[in-house]
């Protein structure tokens, strides 16, 4: 079988083209065990700057492609009319001319690649991941206009075009994209409830497969235990996008110190102090990160995330729309205790108060409670750690998600096939 991966990144080919995106190791992960599937030749296909247009390494062949407006009239163009840049349509099709593959694989909903469901026939399997539309209409959080967030940005970002405000507007677009993908697919890969009632809304008919993500290698040979101190260690892994709950962090924050002059260190990973989702969240709040006891420490390797989650009391996702995060699933394997807001795909991927605790995500005052809770009376929260650690290792089992990959690329190979065959049947009865 030659399968076609339609992805976010090279994978196993980052370090060779110089490419660092800690967010998407998972992939990496899944390709490390089909490798082993001598059955499949795998072609992977990607958005990168590179002068090649195809490369051969490990066994595997690689296809940078260019975005759309690269040229700086391009750039120009697409900031002032915020155009849809991650296509390129010219070049898929030199891809699949070239790789010839029998099933492609697209890799989420949110890029341009998802273009190629009309340009060829090939059978498309989609595996979902985060939604464009949701995400838009949880854009901004509650009580905040679009005029807030565009007057609290900095000059340059409103002149160049590259805040928040005109992020916005792109992500409608896309949105409009996501909708035309969707139709246009009859096949995905998808892991919650939530995920799979969203295709219903824009498909009658569709074939859902459920298939759990891999999980960075790491996480699975890692146990987190619980290390009783004065000061409570909170630790949130979280991107910067405005609807991912910061302004809940520094206002459950605030509420923590003022309120109950309570002792914790709060950690947030993958946003750095300088960002300016940082000054916006301030500015909206009215307060400081660093006067609430909140250390904004950046993107970490795969090895210090772990350290970090490992030192810390508690995870917190405080995120107003999900499908199935990686960063709460990869704290379920650990073990740890875990608070999450109730969206999205997240009932799915935490039983309340089985495997950890959700919350209104656009209610701090709730937070501030639950973290008070699991401080006084730890127990109950770290036995809901335990539960998850064992629903983690089932549900993110290597093996497992291989077979169920694999098995599928085999089922939608045979159908094409016989389609195939029978096509060929009736050209030669009507010959």
């Amino acid at each position: 079988m030659r399968i076609l991966w339609l992805t976010q990144t090279p994978a196993n080919a980052s370090e060779l083209l110089n490419y660092n995106n800690p967010g998407c190791g998972w992939i990496s992960s899944l390709q490390n065990y089909l490798m082993d599937e001598k059955s499949i030749t795998l072609g992977l296909c990607f958005f990168l700057r590179h002068d090649q247009f195809k490369i051969e390494y490990k066994n595997v062949t690689y296809y940078p492609l260019k975005q759309k407006y690269t040229s700086l009239t391009g750039k120009i163009y697409q900031k002032f009319s915020s155009a849809l840049y991650d296509v390129n349509t010219e070049g898929l099709q030199k891809v699949l001319d070239d790789f010839k593959p029998d099933i492609i694989h697209l890799f989420g909903t949110e890029t341009g690649m998802g273009e190629i469901l009309e340009l060829t026939k090939i059978p498309v399997v989609i595996h979902l991941q985060g939604l464009i539309n949701p995400c838009t209409y949880a854009w901004l959080p509650k009580g905040v206009s679009k005029w807030q967030v565009l007057f609290n940005s900095p000059i340059k970002s409103i002149i160049f075009r590259t805040g928040y405000y005109f992020e916005h507007k792109f992500f409608k677009k896309r949105g409009i994209r996501e909708k035309k993908i969707i139709s246009n697919c009859q096949l995905f890969f998808g892991r919650t409830h939530w995920d799979k009632n969203y295709i219903r809304l824009y498909k009658d008919q569709f074939r859902y497969i459920k298939c759990e993500e891999m999980l960075r290698p790491s996480f699975y040979n890692r146990h987190w235990n619980n290390h009783p101190d004065t000061e409570l260690k909170i630790v949130t892994t979280i991107n910067p996008y405005l609807f991912k709950g910061l302004e809940i962090i520094l206002e459950t924050a605030k509420i923590l110190k003022e309120k109950l002059n309570f002792n914790f260190k709060w950690t947030i990973l993958g946003i750095n102090q300088d960002h300016e989702l940082v000054r916006l969240v301030e500015k909206l709040v009215k307060t400081r990160f660093s006067h609430n006891g909140i250390i904004l420490a950046g993107a970490k390797d795969e090895e210090s995330l772990i350290q970090e989650l490992l030192s810390s009391n508690i995870y917190i996702h405080p995120s107003h729309i999900e499908n199935s995060p990686n960063s709460i699933c990869e704290a379920m394997l650990l073990g740890m205790p875990i608070i999450a807001g109730n969206v999205g795909g997240i009932s799915t991927i935490i039983q309340h108060e089985k495997t950890g605790i959700l919350y209104n995500s656009h209610d701090p005052y709730e937070l501030a409670g639950r973290i008070l809770e699991f401080y006084d009376s730890p127990s109950e929260l770290i036995a809901y750690g335990k539960n998850a650690r064992m629903l983690a290792q089932t549900r993110h089992n290597p093996k497992e998600i291989v077979r169920t990959v694999v098995n599928t690329y085999r089922e939608i190979l045979g159908e094409s096939n016989s389609r195939q065959s029978k096509a060929s049947e009736c050209s030669l009865t009507t010959a």
